[in-house]
């Protein structure tokens, strides 16, 4: 039953992933070059709708991807140990990832 939960949130992830990604590619292919400059992604960032646009945008991919990756491991790796050690190391990356991106999302000035 947790399987079919987390399979159905890839899912989910992969659709707000569309969304996201094609605001993203807008955002810098359409607009002026001035709107993401340094300056105007800073003051974005000063926008609670910009910090939580950007937090789930970072969710998002790193749960899509995360999970994609430890499917692989589970379907590729043949060594139990190994498999272990890199889905362990995956996590590892995953949180360093989310604290990392969550400190320049919530704490850039």
């Amino acid at each position: 039953m947790g399987n079919i939960w987390a399979w159905l949130l890839h899912r989910i992830t992969g659709v707000l992933l569309i969304i996201f990604l094609i605001s993203h590619f807008y955002l810098m292919h359409y607009t002026e070059p001035s709107s993401y400059s340094a300056e105007n992604v800073l003051a974005r960032l000063s926008d609670p709708l910009w910090k939580l646009y950007y937090f789930v945008f970072l969710i998002a991919g790193l749960y899509h991807g995360g999970y994609g990756i430890y499917g692989l491991f589970n379907e590729y790796i043949k060594s139990t140990a190994l498999r272990k050690f890199l889905q362990g190391a995956l996590i590892c990356l995953g949180f360093y990832l989310l604290v990392y991106g969550s400190y320049t999302i919530f704490f850039t000035k």
